[in-house]
């Protein structure tokens, strides 16, 4: 366990073009200050989960519909919110998942041992398809991989302690070099996503599994905690 956890490093790793480029979009950007490993499981996952969807729209008719992947909460079953975590019901559905697991993964995997990793992406986003699940006023059909994105956040702000997330403001840096962008420590980014999505789930909004963003949220953040008393258990013995 102990090659796989993070080292601090002097200061937030360097922006590459590429992730310049999203900031200037005005997508989030984590500069995380733990680890060196390259993410590539969160590569990986991000890349399947494209291709799953692709396979959803090629095959649907034969066994990878949503009526068939996706969680019914009348009839609750493990497995299908296993399968749920990777279905998705349009391809804005897809990206926005996509997007977010490539920003906030990485911080994760730089703590984890990559199997745990991908392990724990699907089963506490299971739980959190499962929470919302419990939670709906009546029969549901539930899928997306939000919840097992949602948990990566809640885990990232644990390990990523002093990680910042990067929002620009605009496509044109000051001198054509820097970009305007708003630092975010991100404890604060993921304390607003809290608030977000307990208000709109307060408010009753329909079509998104609110509860279930909340549950990978908070279970991703004990991931986290347990993580990081696992690795100080590990520090102590020696």
């Amino acid at each position: 366990m102990a090659k796989d956890l993070a080292v601090a490093t002097a200061g937030p790793t360097p922006l590459s073009p590429f992730h310049e480029v999203l900031a200037r979009f005005g997508l989030p950007v984590l500069t995380r200050t733990e680890g060196a490993k390259t993410p590539w499981m969160t590569w990986v996952l991000c890349l399947f989960l494209v291709v799953f969807f692709v396979g959803q729209r090629v095959f649907g008719g034969e066994g990878l519909g949503l009526d068939t992947l996706g969680y019914h909460s009348d009839a609750p079953s493990f497995f299908q919110a296993l399968t749920a975590c990777a279905a998705h019901g349009g391809l804005l559905h897809l990206l926005g998942n996509v997007y977010f697991l490539f920003a906030f993964g990485d911080g994760v995997e730089q703590h984890v041992p990559r199997p745990l990793f991908l392990v724990g992406f699907f089963v506490l986003g299971a739980l959190a398809v499962a929470a919302e699940g419990l939670t709906s006023s009546g029969p549901a059909l539930i899928y997306g991989a939000s919840g097992g994105v949602e948990a990566m956040l809640g885990a990232c702000v644990v390990l990523q302690p002093r990680a910042k997330v990067l929002i620009g403001l605009g496509l044109f840096g000051r001198g054509g070099r820097s970009i305007p962008s708003i630092p975010i420590p991100l404890w604060l980014y993921g304390a607003f996503e809290l608030l977000y999505q307990a208000l709109m789930a307060s408010l009753g909004s329909l079509g998104v599994a609110w509860t279930g963003h909340i549950a990978g949220l908070l279970l991703g953040a004990g991931a986290g905690v347990a993580v990081r008393a696992r690795a100080a258990a590990a520090k102590t013995r020696g």
